[in-house]
């Protein structure tokens, strides 16, 4: 998921502004001196892996090993169908016009 921000195979022609207050950019400067990147170089590491483990957290489900082999065994292997679950397939065909 994570590509290299400085790529120099693809060219950057997108911009994004936004407004802050002083001790906002100078908070940001002073870490960007302190990493030795500049500060461009430093919002746009910031903002990525922000983004990227906001990603992370709303769209990947981290399962146990014993959860894991339960979705498995759910999927491979699934109960018999009862009453209730061939009474909303017939109404589902039904609905689509499959019946």
């Amino acid at each position: 998921m994570s590509a290299n921000l400085t790529s120099h195979t693809s060219r950057r022609n997108s911009r994004l502004s936004t407004r802050l207050t002083t001790e906002q950019k100078a908070l940001f400067e002073h870490a960007a001196a302190v990493s030795g990147q500049s500060l461009t170089q430093f919002v746009l590491t910031a903002a990525r892996q922000a983004a990227e483990q906001v990603i992370q957290q709303h769209e990947v489900i981290v399962l146990s090993m014993r959860d894991s082999q339960a979705v498995l065994a759910a999927l491979t292997q699934p109960p018999p169908a009862n009453d209730a679950l061939r009474q909303a397939a017939a109404f589902y065909r039904e609905a689509q016009g499959e019946a």
